[in-house]
């Protein structure tokens, strides 16, 4: 039995399409999610619902007193009577995280400014 060479014959094809595929749906998606996260913005440059207040808040105490401080915060203004222990009861990574880059990157412009951005271009 003999095998018809053109019949199994491989060609390498060229990538080069579905990288472009892949570089369209990653722009796509990221203007998109951008146009969405700014859709806000159109009403006036505010936090709105309650969670920005209390993120932004707690990025400001750790600007101004440091992660150390913040760690062993015990948060009076929230959950009333008691209050809360910050660090167990929220998100650390997201404030430690705009804090840094607020330092960073947040010169000339307010802590409040930026925690609006943050998520736009986060």
């Amino acid at each position: 039995m003999q095998l018809d060479k053109e019949l199994v014959k491989v060609e390498k094809t060229s990538h080069y399409g579905r990288y472009l595929l892949i570089i369209g749906i990653l722009a796509l998606s990221f203007s998109l999610s951008f146009m969405l996260r700014i859709q806000p913005l159109e009403y006036g440059f505010e936090l709105n619902e309650f969670d920005p207040f209390f993120n932004y808040r707690a990025t400001q105490f750790i600007v101004e007193n440091g992660l150390p401080a913040y760690l062993e915060w015990h948060d009076d203004l929230s959950w009333h009577p008691h209050g809360r222990n910050v660090s167990v009861t929220s998100q650390v990574m997201l404030h430690t995280t705009t804090a840094m880059l607020y330092q960073i990157f947040g010169v000339g412009t307010s802590l409040y400014d930026f925690t609006i951005w943050f998520p736009v271009v986060i």
